[in-house]
């Protein structure tokens, strides 16, 4: 899908996503742009029923091991790096880096 296609797609789902649970807390980006934007700490989702991703996977966690990243799920990555009560009152805006 272009990002002209995408566009109004994402719109109308948040808007959905807005109607029946008030706020969007995650959201599948195109696996094209993990390998430009992923960074320690990023939570990456994909859709596993979608044979596109098993195959975007195959190409993505080898590139991304060679780069010394680790793979958790999510209740696995917040147990062991819990967001601070500040970071989760600033939503997505809290999500930026701690420094370490």
């Amino acid at each position: 899908m272009t990002k002209r296609g995408a566009r109004p797609e994402i719109v109308r789902t948040r808007a959905l996503l807005a109607k029946s649970r008030g706020r969007v807390d995650l959201f599948r980006p195109p696996a094209r742009s993990v390998l430009r934007r992923v960074r320690p700490g990023s939570i990456v989702l994909m859709h596993e029923n979608q044979p596109e991703d098993v195959k975007s996977l195959q190409r993505i966690l080898p590139k991304l091991r060679v780069r010394g990243f680790r793979f958790l799920t999510v209740p696995e990555l917040l147990a062991l790096d819990p967001p601070t009560p500040k970071q989760v009152r600033r939503g997505p805006a809290g999500c930026k880096r701690r420094p370490g």
